[in-house]
């Protein structure tokens, strides 16, 4: 009897594991230094605490919907009523699925090597050449 017991409660198990799935934490392209700050199916909302770069991760579908530098105190918004994200209420997308849970990661900026305002990455590499850099005409 208890035997029945243990092996109909295993195929059940079983059978659950296979039609849900085993959804991914996180999408490749996220780096495993980026922090969960928020998730849901409804939608979320952040307020960044410092410079950083956001992911937007629909963990449902295994897609990353947005990726993006954000200054500091910036707030983050999923909402997925609308299918948008917006941050400080300007949209960045609008390719939230409803019902699918979205996950926001944050990682902040290490102010010598990211500059936010210009959304350009500096380098400390010391194999790269200044000349290498592409030419902004538009600042100097």
């Amino acid at each position: 009897m208890f035997r029945r017991f243990v092996m109909t409660s295993f195929a059940a198990a079983t059978l659950v594991v296979g039609l849900t799935g085993c959804a991914p934490e996180r999408h490749p392209a996220i780096p495993d230094d980026a922090k969960l700050v928020a998730e849901s199916e409804r939608g979320a909302t952040y307020t960044t605490p410092s410079a950083g770069h956001i992911y937007i991760f629909d963990q449902t579908d295994n897609k990353l919907i947005d990726s993006r530098p954000v200054g500091s105190g910036k707030t983050v918004m999923v909402d997925a009523a609308t299918n948008r994200v917006t941050v400080d209420g300007n949209l960045v997308t609008d390719k939230v699925t409803p019902g699918h849970r979205t996950r926001i990661f944050f990682r902040p900026s290490d102010t010598a090597m990211d500059s936010v305002e210009t959304g350009r990455r500096r380098s400390n590499t010391l194999d790269e050449h200044p000349m290498d850099r592409e030419y902004d005409r538009d600042r100097y």
